[in-house]
This record gives C-alpha cells, structure tokens and sequence, in this order.
C-alpha cells in the first residue's frame, strides 16, 4: 500500500500487520529446537543405558563362563566355599536361570554390581531384567565342535533388559518408559595357542603329605629351572594349602625364563610353601600368580594310539646291529628297536646300547633302563614322523635308573640334531652338550606338531611320553630309593626319570591320569574325580646337566635326592588350550 504526498510523490505505507511471520518462524523454530533436544536427551539417555547394560551382560557373561571352565576341568569348590556354593557359580550348566530368583548366582551378582539387580520388569517403571542362558552351539565361532567334545555346556548367553525412563518420547508413544536390551554370549573355546607352562602339575585337590602328595613338590637339594619359553614357567592346579611344596635346599630359577630370559611367572592355583631354605628366583620380571586360573590340559582331545593298527616290534631285548648301523656308535654293536607293539615290554640289557627308529611304540609292561644302558635314536628312516613316541598302555611306564646314560659318549647339541627337519632356530640358549640319553619326540604325525610345516615358528616335536589315561602309573612302596638304587633293584612301576647318567629328552612328558575305569585308554575329557593320581619322578644325578626341550605335564611332579634339570623352551610351540572368551 502506498500514500501520495501533495508534490505527487508516492510514499509506502506501513502494514499494521509487519512481523507477524518473524513471530511464527521463531515459536515453530522454538518448538523444533525443544523437540530435538528433547530427542537427543532421550537417545543419549537410551544410548548411555544400552552401554551399561552391555557392560553388565558382559562381566556376567565371563563370570558365567569363567565357572563353566572351572567345571568343564573337573576342580572342586574350596572347601569351605567362601559364600556357602555348593556348585561352581552357584547354578547347573544347562538350566536356564533369572536373576529375580537367583540372585545368588555368580551372574546375578556380576550385573548387579554393575548396577543391574535382574529383580524383574515393572509396568511404567525403571526396571530391568538379566536371564541367564545355555546355548548349544555359537553360530560362526571356530572350534565350537572341539569344546563341545570337552564339556556338554561350553557357551553361556546372558540377555539384559533395561527399562529406561524416557521424556519426549513418552509424550509420542503415551509411555514413560522404553527397554533397551543387550546380550553377551561367552564360552570356552579349546583353539591354538602358545603353551604357557613349562612344568605344569595337573592335579587339581591333592592334599596328603605322602611323597609326591603335592601338586609340585621338591626336596633334597633339589633345582628346577626354566630357561625362555613363555610369560608363565611352571604352573601347579592343585588348589590345596600344600599345591607346591619346597623344602631341603630345593630351588626353582626362573631367572632366565620368559621371552626376553628375563624371568617368568610362577602360577600356582592354592598355596606355595617354602620350608626351610627352599627358594625361589623369579628374574627381574617373573613374579608369584597365587591364587592362579588353572591350566588346562593341550592334550584332552589327542587319541591315545591303538595297538591294531601298528606292526609287531623287536622284542623286549631288541635286534643286535652291528656298529654303524641305522647310527649305531659302539663297537660292540647296538640294539635295534623298531616301532610296533611290545607285549612284554622294552628292556635292553646290562650296558646295552638302545637305539629306537621313529615310529609309534605301543608298551605294554614297561619301559625299564637299568645300569650300563644308553638309548639313542636311530638313523634310520621308522614311520617317517622323525621320533618317537612311547606309548604305556598299562600302570607300568619309564624307568631310568642305576647307572643308564653313563657310558653313551658325548653329542654336540646342534640344531640340526634336536630341531625337526626344516626348523632352522636356534636352539634355547644354555642347552648344553648330550652326555647320556637322548629321546626325541615325533615332529609330524597325530602326536608331532599339531600345525606341521605350516608352524610360524617352525615344526616342533610333539608328545614322546604317553601314559594311558584310564589307568594309576602308581609309584609303588618306597620308589625313590628302588628307582636310583641300581641292580637288584625292583623295577618301577610310576614313571620315573633316574640313573647316574645325564637325560636329555626333546618333546613332552605326559602322564596323566583321567578316568579310572582301567583299560582302554577313554581320552581326556570328563575325568573322574578320583582320578589325577599319577606320580612323575625324577631323582638322584639323573638330571644333572640335562636337557628338557619342551613340557612336563603329570598329576604331580616330585624331584629328590639332588636331581637338577633345566627346561630350555620355545616360547613360540603351540598347542591347543581351552580357553574363556567373550564370543558376541
């Protein structure tokens, strides 16, 4: 609208209704503004419970799972129990469960620390719910199959529901609250990994004072040490007052252990004693883990040979070569043992000299070196896995004593002798020369190197001692004095590594016990309660100057009577161990 003034000019007139739309746009941009921040509070809000409420699925998830390793190892509860359980985790594996009626739970308990009581949803109010679950598979996770062979309930699913108070969205949807939900699903996994253990006892509730009634257990001057190898040295799963026992002058160095040789860990599950003047060097950065995570077993799932399928051997004595032959190094010839089956045991003579093709040795009786005795391996070609591995298919197991090893010659300790074929490494640093007998360990095969030539670090050997799991290798009335005794002797019917003469063993000793239904050997998994018996000796200068590449695994360990052995390990071998992990 316009006015004419009276020279003619025309002039604007003003609206009487100018700034009405400044007015709507700023109420309409107002009213957008509170609704976006209202929004965003409610997500923000939403989005901070959705973190806390996985942060709770996630911390009951691996106190669940963290009970289901517990029991899939068969370790019984403290006794007593520190809140009163009389099962692990205070639930039965394979039950669903909810935290508003089993708040006692190790679960419950997790989340609720979190802030998550599971007491139950309430209509209108901030509540929230947690439900525990047992899922028999976990879609897309590797080496499910394998855990469920180890334990029938390996994975655990813990679901959270939080009912959060929520503002502008209640105004839009006519409630005053929104769930928000998170799960987490963990379980145990049995998938490669490097081996943590150099000496690992796999007892896990002995606790007598007989000998060898700890887990570990050293005495009489004796030293165990431990040079490389990974972050934990030697590891004991027995979870009594006495688990790992030195006394005597007995002495642990662990001082050149680890990946650097800076120290390693000492990982015991109960309580280390030391009595009198035993002691122990844990290096610059090893230390004592008490109470430890017990370690479970690499071998649980690796099948114990079958006689059937192997031919028939050489004999308890053996098959006379002459010097030369198949690596035979004396002039008055060798006994040759090639791998099959052994009714009535190996035992070669007064001061023969043994030397074993590689191969597979089903034992049934024994395996017993007694004085003069040397035992080396054989040049010869066997079964193509380039070492051996002995089987003790009954109670009677290895037995090195008297003066075996003194009168086999000395063996520079090179690579190309003790590495598998293609592992060009260096060996361990102090591995010194081979005086006495030597054994070495299968580096391809079911009991070689579980990854073959595809190993990173290169092939490893595998198992060289096997003891029958379903039955005792019990040590026999007074086995420290017949064992390092020497002729006239009884033989031992425990595994047991003695004689004056210096060992050098290349692979794992395995001696463990898990069913005890006698006989066939049932494998690894789901061991009686009863079980864990078997005793693993070592005594007398048998171990002086000895080499151990590679891992001890028995019930329990007991060294006597001035026995010294060093452990040179790879940190890098692998094996498969079961394993706690968050899975989704």
């Amino acid at each position: 609208m316009t006015r004419v003034r009276r020279d003619g000019i025309e002039i604007p007139c003003r609206s009487k209704e100018r700034g009405q739309t400044i007015v709507l746009v700023l109420l309409v941009l107002s009213l957008f503004l509170l609704a976006a921040v209202g929004f965003a509070v409610d997500i923000a809000n939403m989005w901070f419970h959705r973190q806390a409420a996985q942060g709770a699925a996630d911390a009951a998830c691996s106190a669940g799972a963290m009970d289901l390793y517990q029991v899939a190892l068969n370790i019984p509860l403290p006794s007593p129990a520190p809140g009163g359980e009389t099962k692990w985790g205070g639930f039965t594996p394979g039950t669903a469960f909810d935290c508003s009626s089993a708040s006692s739970a190790a679960p419950c308990k997790y989340a609720a620390l979190n802030g998550y009581n599971g007491t139950g949803l309430v209509t209108g109010s901030a509540s929230n719910d947690v439900s525990i679950s047992f899922p028999a598979t976990a879609p897309g996770v590797p080496y499910a199959t394998q855990s469920t062979l180890i334990y029938q309930y390996p994975f655990i699913r813990v679901d959270v529901v939080d009912r959060a108070q929520v503002f502008l969205i209640g105004l839009l949807t006519a409630s005053k609250t929104k769930d928000v939900r998170a799960f987490a699903m963990c379980g145990l996994l049995y998938a490669p990994s490097s081996l943590p253990v150099g000496s690992l006892s796999l007892h896990q509730n002995n606790n007598n004072d007989s000998p060898g009634g700890a887990g570990l257990d050293l005495d009489n001057n004796t030293t165990l040490a431990i040079v490389g190898g990974a972050t934990t040295g030697i590891s004991v799963n027995s979870s009594w007052s006495n688990a790992a026992n030195l006394s005597g002058g007995a002495t642990i160095n662990l001082s050149k252990g680890g990946p650097n040789q800076t120290g390693s860990n000492f990982a015991v599950t109960g309580i280390l004693q030391l009595i009198g003047t035993g002691t122990i060097n844990y290096g610059t950065t090893g230390k004592l883990v008490s109470p430890a995570l017990p370690s479970s077993d690499p071998f649980m799932l690796t099948a114990a040979p079958l006689a059937a399928g192997l031919p028939v051997g050489s004999g308890a004595t053996g098959t006379h070569v002459a010097n030369g032959v198949a690596g035979c190094a004396t002039a008055a010839g060798c006994q040759e043992y090639k791998y099959g089956t052994y009714p009535s045991g190996i035992t070669p003579a007064v001061n023969a000299h043994a030397i074993f093709d590689p191969g597979v040795y089903y034992i049934t009786g024994g395996m017993n070196l007694g004085n003069g005795t040397c035992a080396r391996p054989s040049t010869a070609a066997g079964d193509g896995t380039h070492g051996t591995m002995f089987y003790f298919s009954d109670s009677r197991s290895i037995s090195i004593s008297g003066t075996s090893g003194t009168s086999c010659g000395a063996l520079t300790a090179t690579p190309a002798l003790l590495n598998c074929p293609g592992n060009a490494n260096p060996l361990p640093p102090g591995v010194p020369s081979i005086t006495g007998n030597l054994f070495l360990a299968p580096c391809s095969g079911p009991y070689g190197d579980p990854l073959g030539a595809s190993d990173p670090a290169g092939m490893q050997r595998g198992i060289l001692f096997f003891q029958n799991r379903s039955v005792q290798a019990p040590p026999g009335p007074n086995v420290i004095a017949s064992c390092s005794a020497g002729s006239g002797s009884p033989v031992c019917t425990g595994p047991s590594l003695g004689g004056s003469g210096a060992t050098a063993t290349v692979g794992t000793l395995y001696f463990h016990q898990c069913k005890t239904t006698g006989g066939v050997d049932t494998g690894g998994t789901g061991c009686s309660p009863s079980a864990w018996n078997t005793v693993l000796y070592l005594s007398g200068s048998s171990a002086t100057n000895a080499v151990g590449l590679g891992n001890i695994m028995a019930d329990m360990i007991r060294m006597t009577q001035n026995a010294a052995l060093t452990m040179n390990l790879n940190p890098a071998a692998f094996n498969s161990l079961l394993k706690v992990a968050i899975l989704r």
